[in-house]
């Protein structure tokens, strides 16, 4: 029974690992997504900008050399 107890513990610990290196790799998926996003609707904002004023030369440069 003791070495049962022990293999056990020792798988616990092993599961308890892998779930938190998961959880932190969802994490950093999760906050890169998030990064991802707030620039892709920032990069949107500003085309809407400049469409809006119809400066294409600036979009142009914008999608190029941005």
């Amino acid at each position: 029974m003791k070495i049962s107890r022990r293999a056990d513990r020792k798988i616990e610990a092993y599961q308890q690992e892998l779930i938190k290196t998961h959880f932190a790799e969802v994490d950093n998926m999760y906050r890169k997504m998030r990064g991802w996003r707030h620039d892709y609707r920032n990069h949107i904002q500003v085309l809407k900008t400049y469409a809006d004023r119809g400066d294409l030369q600036a979009i142009f440069f914008f999608i190029y050399y941005v």
